[in-house]
C-alpha cells in the first residue's frame, strides 16, 4: 500500500509539471505570434519617404536631442551610443 501511495504521488507530480509546460507552452506561443504580427504591422506602416527625410536631417544634423521615459529609456540610451559612434552629438 505504501508503495502505491508513492507511485500515485509521483504520476501526479509529473502530470502537473507536465500540464504546466504545456500551458507555459502556449503562452509562449501566444506571445510569439503577438510579437510578429505587430512587427508585421508596423512594416505596413513604414513610408519609405519620411525614413529618408528623417535620414537625411540626422546626417546634415550638428546636435540630435532623443526623448525617452519608461521602457524607451534603454533604446534611447542605445540609440545615444550608435549617434556617438557616428559622430553625432
Amino acid at each position: 500500500f505504501t508503495a502505491f501511495k508513492i507511485h500515485l504521488k509521483d504520476e501526479f507530480d509529473s502530470s502537473a509539471e507536465f500540464s504546466i509546460v504545456e500551458k507555459i507552452d502556449k503562452k509562449i506561443q501566444e506571445a510569439i505570434l503577438k510579437n510578429k504580427q505587430e512587427v508585421i504591422k508596423t512594416i505596413q506602416l513604414l513610408d519609405s519617404g519620411t525614413i529618408e527625410d528623417a535620414l537625411q536631417k540626422i546626417i546634415h544634423s550638428k546636435k540630435i536631442i532623443i526623448f525617452a521615459r519608461g521602457f524607451s529609456i534603454l533604446i534611447a540610451k542605445e540609440m545615444m551610443v550608435k549617434f556617438q559612434l557616428l559622430g553625432k552629438s
